[in-house]
């Protein structure tokens, strides 16, 4: 609506949303209507919403949060804390295709390498976050029907579950994707790929960019972005899909390792 009235409801619910996403959705829109750069302190918004004239009118719509693009993030933070986990209802697409088993200098495979930052995204799991595993490669094979409490028992075993994983074959991302939103509680997916749609039906990035950004219309889904050895142009398609979708593209390289 972009009113006085509006702003203060929005900031209402920053105060008691208990939902991760929907807090990360939220702070954008708010600035992005008022230019007012202030974090999550419902307090100093209040202060900043109430001082406004009973006519003020919003600079951006709500709905555009999303004006400017993040900056694309290295590798270090991804080395450091694992794949992001910006909600709490969240599915790992995790690309198997060929190029996870290749070889790199150091002899390792990039799987090989990768693995200590899977073991550090899912000890860093908070308990009351639901998620899910879902290695693809033409065909998605899931750890779990759907979400589960990522308590002791279930972390310790999706360590195991990605320890024994063998799967390879070209990376139908887009397939991958429909099933992911097939558990009707997710609203974030984090796909770590080296960017290159390999197999399916849908393999050109820009036009399934295009349609991915057309179903959310219907269905808001965040996409948080890890790219592994990807090239500058695969890149600009899969930061344009996190963009506009609230997410981050975060990059790793293993080249010359």
């Amino acid at each position: 609506a972009g009113t006085r009235a509006a702003l203060l409801l929005l900031v209402e619910r920053l105060e008691h949303e208990p939902r991760e996403k929907l807090l990360l959705d939220l702070l954008p829109r708010l600035q992005a209507m008022t230019g007012h750069k202030a974090g999550r302190h419902a307090a100093a918004w209040r202060r900043y919403a109430q001082d406004l004239p009973a006519d003020w009118k919003a600079k951006a719509p709500a709905g555009d949060p999303y004006a400017e693009p993040p900056e694309l993030e290295e590798a270090s933070r991804v080395n450091t804390a694992g794949l992001p986990t910006h909600s709490d209802r969240i599915v790992y697409l995790m690309d198997f295709s060929g190029s996870i088993w290749n070889e790199r200098a150091g002899g390792k495979t990039r799987k090989e390498l990768l693995d200590p930052i899977f073991d550090r995204t899912l000890d860093a799991l908070a308990p009351t976050t639901r998620f899910n595993l879902g290695p693809y490669t033409g065909e998605v094979k899931p750890w779990q029907d759907g979400l589960v409490d990522a308590d002791a028992r279930k972390v310790q075993d999706a360590h195991r579950f990605l320890d024994d994983i063998k799967i390879t074959g070209p990376g139908d991302f887009y397939h991958a994707v429909q099933w992911a939103k097939g558990d009707g509680e997710i609203d974030t997916i984090c796909v770590l790929t080296d960017g290159a749609p390999s197999g399916g039906r849908r393999w050109d990035m820009q036009a399934m960019v295009d349609l991915l950004l057309e179903e959310n219309r219907l269905r808001p889904i965040r996409y948080d972005v890890v790219l592994v050895d990807a090239s500058k142009g695969l890149t600009r398609h899969w930061q344009r899909l996190a963009t506009e979708t609230g997410g981050t593209v975060q990059s790793v390289r293993f080249e010359g390792q």
